[in-house]
């Protein structure tokens, strides 16, 4: 699901808007704009097909005459498609963000699961991998500000990237004994 839509800045001044505006006033307007991002949000494709006429009129929160909204539509060629069939013309290429987000998800999640990093059993069960982002953000964020210190400021020589920068306590040595630094905090 996405968590927002693009629309263009030449929307207002597009001669299919300003038929539209003509046809339906600015409730067609403002109902385009709320299928937009119902299209963003739940048919990321643009392919609004098994929607009968009256759904995507519900979808755009159309309160005029039914029927209206999606005939005006059809007619000034922002939807297209026959009843039941129906996709928002060219979605791809003007929405390109909102059009290519189940493969940005699908490619965030295959990227989710691979990494080399190696595996320690964690406090409390969890796990945890040293060198990862989630790793350095538990590192910097679990301790309070006031527990705190600066740790070394190079990285160590048995590591190129010190996962985190500020640590204490169990943190710390959790670092130096997974990560086999030798050094030790002053």
């Amino acid at each position: 699901m996405n968590p927002d839509a693009r629309i263009s800045t030449a929307l207002a001044d597009h001669h299919k808007t300003k038929k539209l505006h003509k046809r339906l006033g600015g409730a067609g307007c403002w109902a385009l704009v709320c299928l937009f991002l119902y299209t963003a949000r739940n048919k990321p494709s643009g392919d609004l097909s098994g929607m009968t006429d009256e759904d995507i009129e519900l979808a755009a929160n159309w309160v005029g005459d039914d029927g209206a909204l999606v005939e005006a539509l059809t007619q000034v060629r922002f939807l297209d498609g026959g009843p039941g069939e129906r996709f928002v013309h060219d979605w791809a290429e003007h929405n390109p963000w909102a059009a290519s987000a189940d493969a940005r998800s699908a490619a965030a999640s295959a990227a989710a699961g691979v990494g080399s990093e190696q595996r320690v059993k964690g406090r409390a069960g969890q796990d945890d991998h040293i060198g990862s982002a989630n790793f350095r953000r538990h590192l910097s964020h679990s301790l309070r500000r006031s527990q705190r210190r600066l740790c070394w400021g190079a990285p160590c020589a048995s590591d190129a990237s010190t996962p985190c920068r500020w640590a204490t306590g169990w943190a710390w040595g959790r670092w130096v004994a997974t990560a086999g630094c030798s050094r030790r905090r002053a």
